[in-house]
């Protein structure tokens, strides 16, 4: 039988409305992973930290006559300097830049970059270097990473806004379809009851079979739904994961990074000792990165409760002095003091993930305080429960701000402006929950936060 224009037509409105609908769905989700990438904040970052590191240099080349340890600082600096400009060059980092239009200004600074180390690095071997001539490079490479910094900011809110246009037409086009199916919709349902009506005599069967279509799609749509839910919680889960590896994972690939350029550059100029030294360094930060890894991957898995929690007998003063070690490894120019009683603090614990929570607390500290400053860790115990305390002095969190601090993904109206994913936190109370203790916080008595970790004690069979 040949079908209606009528029906032919409809289906063919259903099939334009559904391919809209579809594509207006791709298209939101392109935009939203493009907000949830972040390179223009993550660009932002590295040029800042380039820029912060040149002006150490400079400031050490300033003093390098007047202490000691001068050229020791100088050398230091410049290592970290390089592996700074280094990570301009490297794919995504020199794709942004070309792409908004700075490739001459990062060839400029790299050349400058190899003009400071050709000049620097026979000084430092030879015990003498020539401050001026360098500042004379320096000081216009400091302005043109000042530049950079700010023209990757006006690219970052250009994108940003080009994205929101992009996701109010996206979300009008999705509107649109949805209207259009219900629509179209409802002109079906209503021609279906007419057919019915007119149809009542053999309506019976014709009854049933509809019956079981109808079950049929509810059954569908509801394996539907959920296997849409099941997406949304995976993508969050995904960006979540990433987000935190390039939060996390920076700074020991600098270190590795730092230390091998060292290794190229000037190889005869490191002793047996100083080169174990340095390979130690090397294997240690490879050790903390896998832990964070699995750290990481295990945060990612905390919504869906399938975090594996190794529980070992641990002593949580050992744990506190690993994480402070790191840190100051990380944070050299801090003062870190660990305070604990000659005594017993034994407890249960994953020993990987509670030094991770302790590490992200020690950064936030870092960040968020002066450099002056000192950060105090202090162990505590009763008969019941064992308590890390991390004290700092910075900005603080302001009290319209203290109820949301551990929600995910939510920063402090005072920390928007200095880096960091709003995703520490949240992940670190949930890690401490899965061990039956609490994470807490208060301001401190007269500036800056006070971070309680509590867990159980560790009770003798």
């Amino acid at each position: 039988m040949k079908p209606s224009p009528l029906y032919s037509l409809t289906a063919l409105t259903i099939a334009g409305f559904v391919l809209l609908f579809i594509y207006a769905f791709h298209q939101l989700v392109q935009i939203q992973q493009a907000v949830h990438t972040g390179t223009g904040k993550n660009m932002l970052w590295t040029i800042s930290q380039a820029e912060r590191e040149a002006r150490k240099l400079d400031n050490a080349l300033l003093d390098a006559g007047g202490r000691p340890d001068g050229l020791t600082e100088v050398s230091h600096r410049l290592d970290i300097l390089v592996s700074r400009i280094a990570m301009f060059n490297e794919g995504p980092q020199h794709d942004y830049f070309l792409r908004i239009g700075l490739g001459p200004k990062l060839e400029q600074s790299t050349r400058s970059m190899r003009d400071i180390t050709a000049i620097l690095d026979p000084g430092i071997v030879a015990g003498r270097i020539e401050a001026d001539r360098v500042r004379a490079v320096l000081v216009p490479m400091m302005d043109d990473l000042g530049r950079l910094a700010n023209r990757a900011t006006l690219a970052e809110l250009d994108d940003a806004s080009q994205n929101r246009q992009n996701q109010s037409k996206a979300l009008t086009l999705a509107i649109a379809a949805v209207v259009g199916l219900m629509l179209t919709g409802a002109f079906l349902i209503w021609r279906l009851l007419a057919s019915t009506r007119a149809a009542v005599q053999s309506g019976h069967a014709l009854a049933e079979h509809k019956a079981r279509l109808e079950a049929m799609v509810q059954e569908r749509t509801a394996a539907l739904s959920t296997a849409l839910e099941k997406e949304k919680t995976t993508s969050e889960i995904y960006r979540s994961f990433i987000t935190t590896v390039s939060h996390q994972f920076r700074t020991p690939l600098s270190i590795i990074d730092m230390v091998a350029q060292s290794f190229i550059r000037r190889p005869a100029a490191f002793p047996p000792e100083i080169v174990a030294e340095k390979a130690l360094r090397i294997r240690n930060a490879c050790i903390r990165l896998m832990r964070m890894l699995e750290s990481t991957t295990n945060a990612a898995r905390l919504d869906g409760g399938a975090v594996p929690v190794e529980m070992v007998n641990d002593d949580l003063a050992h744990i506190a002095e690993n994480a402070c070690t790191y840190q100051r490894e990380l944070s050299p120019e801090r003062r870190i003091l660990l305070e604990a009683e000659s005594r017993d603090f034994s407890c249960r614990a994953d020993s990987a993930l509670i030094e991770q929570v302790l590490l992200n607390l020690l950064s936030n500290a870092t960040k968020y305080s002066p450099a002056n400053e000192p950060i105090v860790v202090s162990i505590t115990g009763d008969a019941d429960h064992v308590r890390c305390a991390v004290s700092d002095r910075g900005i603080g969190i302001p009290a319209a701000d203290r109820e949301k601090i551990f929600t995910r993904f939510f920063r402090a109206g005072n920390a928007v402006y200095i880096p960091g994913t709003g995703l520490g936190l949240n992940l670190s109370r949930a890690i401490v929950a899965l061990h039956g203790g609490t994470l807490d916080f208060a301001p401190a008595a007269d500036v800056g936060t006070v971070f309680t970790m509590t867990l159980p004690r560790r009770k003798e069979a």
